[in-house]
């Protein structure tokens, strides 16, 4: 789950949580008890190098059309509609890249959640975080992507599917399916990270699904629905524990014959499949030995505490995370690992939402935590990276709507609706013809760094991928804030 509360998790509520049978959050994990979670150069979304965007038809062949916005224009012409990368043109005749126009409206499922905010109450008394009305909030977007032609001349007509807190991975595929069989939409819009549930839900439907959420899934879940399920401002798991490791690498964190200690969860496939996938060839690779360790939920004290008298004993000094529930396990871990006086350092990414750990560890714990983010509403405090253009211009569209929307952590859901609609949408404006999943997939994977994102610093939508994010800052504790904070600029994520 997303959070970034002020508190520590209550001891009486520490066994409900985990990720494997009970209530779902926005970052797809699963608790049977109450769950939270919870000066940039060139890149920080306010201006995106100008690729191409025009229209492309099912058959993969784009038209020259123009540019993204604000950067520098590549072959297309320079465009006229600001931050969201349309252009002027007259709705209903053709679409923003130049391509044959169809007006059908297009239906999307977007499920939202109940109880989350009840959820957040009962772990956390007084707790300020809030899930926001994740019906009026993407209703507002829809709104606004309706009015002014974002999608070309289609018109957005919202299907609501609704997600309990209380509901597990096979209820969410159930509720999925059921939506699709019953109004077949074109996309599902999804808060929640992608899940083996959800991913078959897409396969089984051929089902297009625009998913973003605290952390995206792994390789594998996306290989499952390929060209079917979309992260277009994240990375997968894959990628952002390649991404941290690699730059921990390059700056001699991980040497040879020092021992790193990895520990997951069981409950969920996904969280050992990527440290058997990605994680342990990359340290086997560089000659790093390590120890694995697997809780058998988010919730598993006893676990932790079990790994950190192993790791504390085999002289462990480095500790790489595989989990879910957002933040929540590596809190409890190092709460364990303080009152072991075990202090070694942590390598931490997206999916780990150091926001949130750095406002809720331990001291001593949160100054050895050091990574790379994609994602400032799961890196950082916003004090710590101010809303970029784009991102003040999307929470103006909730604040005209809803109001209270100050910053990305007004609602832990406003932003995420915006990066899925929006997103949708652009693509949908460039797709000549009939808008089906092959052609909206084909359209996405052509754009390149045309889109600018809301919930990252830079995009780039390449053949084959199924995520976007392009540009990482390095993160880790600042002592003149006491939190977590960005230390370097914007850089480009090495292309894999």
């Amino acid at each position: 789950m997303l959070a970034g509360c002020g508190t520590t998790v209550p001891a009486a509520q520490q066994g409900g949580y985990g990720s494997g049978g009970g209530s779902s959050l926005v970052d797809g994990s699963s608790t049977t008890g109450a769950s939270a979670g919870g000066t940039t150069s060139g890149l920080d979304g306010s201006s995106t190098a100008g690729s191409t965007a025009g229209s492309v038809s099912a058959g993969g062949t784009g038209s020259s059309g123009t540019s993204g916005t604000g950067g520098a224009t590549g072959a297309g012409t320079s465009g006229t509609g600001g931050l969201d990368g349309s252009t002027s043109g007259v709705a209903g005749t053709t679409s923003s890249g130049g391509g044959p126009a169809n007006s059908a409206p297009l239906k999307v499922g977007v499920f939202y959640l109940n109880g989350g905010n009840q959820v957040i109450s009962s772990a956390f008394p007084g707790s300020s975080v809030s899930f926001g009305d994740g019906k009026r909030e993407a209703t507002a977007i829809i709104d606004d992507i309706n009015k002014r032609h974002l999608a070309g001349a289609h018109k957005l007509v919202p299907v609501w599917i609704a997600i309990e807190a209380t509901d597990n991975d096979a209820s969410r595929q159930q509720k999925c399916l059921g939506a699709v069989q019953d109004n077949h939409p074109v996309a599902l819009m999804a808060i929640f990270n992608l899940t083996e549930g959800l991913a078959k839900c897409v396969q089984q439907s051929s089902t297009l699904m625009i998913d973003v959420a605290l952390g995206a899934g792994d390789e594998h879940l996306y290989s499952q629905a390929k060209n079917l399920a979309f992260s277009p401002s994240q990375m997968t798991r894959d990628a952002e524990q390649k991404l941290v490791l690699t730059l921990a690498h390059q700056q001699g964190e991980l040497p040879a014959g020092k021992t790193v200690g990895l520990i997951d969860q069981s409950d969920d496939p996904m969280y050992p499949r990527v440290m058997r996938t990605t994680v342990i060839p990359l340290l086997k690779s560089w000659g790093v030995p390590y120890i694995e360790q697997s809780l058998s939920s988010g919730s598993d004290t006893s676990g932790m505490y079990n790994a950190v008298l192993k790791f504390k004993t085999s002289k462990v000094d480095t500790v790489v995370f595989s989990l879910g529930s957002g933040g929540i396990p590596e809190v409890l871990f190092m709460q364990s690992a303080d009152q072991q006086q075990f202090r070694p350092a942590y390598l931490m990414g997206d999916s780990t939402d150091t926001n949130f750990v750095g406002s809720q560890a331990p001291a001593a714990q949160i100054k050895r935590i050091s990574g790379a983010g994609t994602y400032p509403l799961a890196n950082v405090q916003a004090d710590q990276y101010p809303s970029s253009a784009n991102e003040r211009k999307r929470l103006a569209v909730l604040n005209k709507a809803i109001g209270g929307y100050n910053s990305r952590y007004s609602s832990l859901t406003g932003t995420l609706y915006c990066e899925i609609l929006y997103s949708f949408a652009f693509v949908a404006d460039r797709t000549a013809g009939v808008i089906t999943s092959s052609a909206w997939s084909q359209t996405f994977h052509a754009l390149g760094s045309a889109y600018q994102p809301v919930t990252t610093f830079s995009t780039r939508f390449r053949p084959g991928r199924p995520d976007g994010a392009s540009g990482y800052r390095a993160l880790g504790y600042g002592a003149a804030c006491n939190c977590i904070t960005y230390t370097s600029p914007v850089r480009a994520v090495p292309a894999s």
